[in-house]
């Protein structure tokens, strides 16, 4: 097998991997018996970029994290990537980072058993480190909230370029895999000139929905509009938030957003309600959730942080 090619198939089978149950991480990892030049070379790139990896999440605050996106591979992280430039983006004000902490590890080979030789491409490089957020809204008081990246991140060797992209990493203690997931497409409707689309979603350390709109009216959404409810249609929860570009939308183009709910303890059940409001009344939307998200339970109670 040609090397880019095993590269390229690694990020699927690495995909797969993720959404399995455990949190652990890689399935096999690989102990060389000899540590030869080559692997020192690789796992100094390696280390380099997670280290890039945690000085980008923390500086890289705005509408546009290209610094971020650079250092990323797989469809899941460079969602996870645009999507965290869409948060920063409609926050009314300015974010900053700084990293605390920072102390990165060995790299350690580890393979995937349905790719052979998936061990000269894997690395899992041990990461110790603190981001402190500063939020300073244009209107209210700063706050100051705290992200922990410690654990092992997963990184790809690109054999075509000689360069290494993040994978996966651990946040808050739990693989961001296990809490970041791109939608099915069958979560999209149209209705009235109106088109909706939840195209992903995090469960950890509340719900959010990354909602993408257009409309060919004059249009918007407020908290109240959005509603989680149970299998007789009882409320189960109202929006917390509804970020300012979904608030009133464009006419004539795409738009996207983020809805915040309380964490819950399941999807099963519950029904996503997207109620619409203009001039010509309200036009509701139902996505049933249940195998649409694969939410983790969460316990404690969630702090709002990127």
């Amino acid at each position: 097998m040609r090397p880019h090619l095993a590269s390229a198939l690694l990020v699927v089978a690495l995909a797969a991997v993720a959404c399995g149950p455990s949190p652990s991480g890689p399935n096999d990892p690989a102990a060389p018996d000899q540590v030869t030049p080559d692997d020192a070379v690789k796992a100094t790139g390696a280390r380099a970029v997670a280290a890039s990896f945690v000085s980008a999440y923390a500086s890289d605050t705005g509408a546009h994290p290209r610094a971020l996106a650079r250092l990323v591979d797989g469809d899941r992280l460079r969602r996870w990537v645009h999507w965290l430039g869409i948060q920063d983006r409609e926050f009314p004000g300015t974010i900053s980072g700084v990293v605390e902490n920072d102390q990165i590890g060995p790299a350690a080979p580890f393979r995937v058993t349905s790719v052979q030789g998936s061990e000269a491409f894997l690395r899992d490089v041990d990461v110790q480190a603190t981001i402190t957020f500063s939020f300073r809204p244009d209107d209210g008081d700063e706050i100051t909230l705290s992200r922990t990246l410690d654990g092992p991140m997963r990184l790809l060797f690109d054999d075509e370029h000689g360069t290494w992209s993040v994978l996966d990493f651990t946040r808050d203690g739990i693989p961001l895999s296990r809490t970041f997931e791109i939608v099915a497409e069958s979560a999209a409707a149209s209705k009235g000139g109106i088109d909706v689309a939840i195209d992903s979603f995090v469960s950890v350390p509340y719900w959010q929905f990354f909602i993408r709109m257009s409309t060919d009216r004059a249009i918007g959404l407020e908290p109240h509009d959005i509603e989680l409810l149970d299998a007789d249609g009882g409320i189960v929860a109202v929006a917390r938030e509804v970020t300012s570009s979904l608030r009133s939308l464009a006419i004539g183009r795409v738009v996207e957003g983020i809805v915040t709910f309380p964490a819950q303890g399941s999807a099963d059940g519950l029904t996503l309600r997207i109620t619409t409001r203009g001039p010509a009344g309200g036009t509701a939307f139902d996505f049933r959730l249940r195998g649409l998200i694969h939410p983790i339970p969460v316990t404690g109670s969630p702090s709002p942080t990127p």
